[in-house]
């Protein structure tokens, strides 16, 4: 991080590895036509919070803050899950359009299996939020 000048803040904010929001994005990826884009999904360069503190004092860092809470991600429909995740679909995997659609199609009925919320028919996903400050 050479754009940092002795003494200044890094913030990082971000869902680690270890985080259970990643499990239904990678079932996800493991329908038929969509397996091909698993080994291209940012989840696989994603970094444990071990492994951030480490790299960050292996760049010459030092960790003031790291903090890691567990939270859960509150949708009241698969449509309301699909925008959100359409937001940063790419980000997370390069599909085409027509692939998008089933990426999200597949992805909100693995969350709706897996985290829906029978008594208020909510979809509630839960994710480890790390956040860390460091200085260099």
């Amino acid at each position: 991080c050479k754009a940092l000048k002795p003494g200044g803040t890094l913030l990082i904010l971000t869902y680690p590895k270890e985080s259970p929001y990643w499990n239904f994005l990678e079932s996800t990826l493991e329908e038929e036509r969509l397996k091909s884009f698993k080994p291209q999904a940012a989840s696989k360069t994603i970094l444990s919070t071990p492994e951030y503190k480490k790299m960050l004092k292996e760049l010459g860092f030092s960790v003031d803050y790291c903090s890691l809470e567990d939270n859960l991600a509150t949708y009241e429909t698969s449509k309301e899950l699909n925008d959100y995740i359409k937001g940063w679909l790419h980000c997370f995997v390069p599909l085409s359009s027509a692939l998008e659609n089933i990426f999200l199609n597949e992805a909100s009925k693995i969350a709706s299996a897996q985290y829906l919320d029978t008594g208020s028919k909510e979809i509630r996903i839960p994710y480890s939020k790390l956040i860390i400050k460091a200085r260099k």
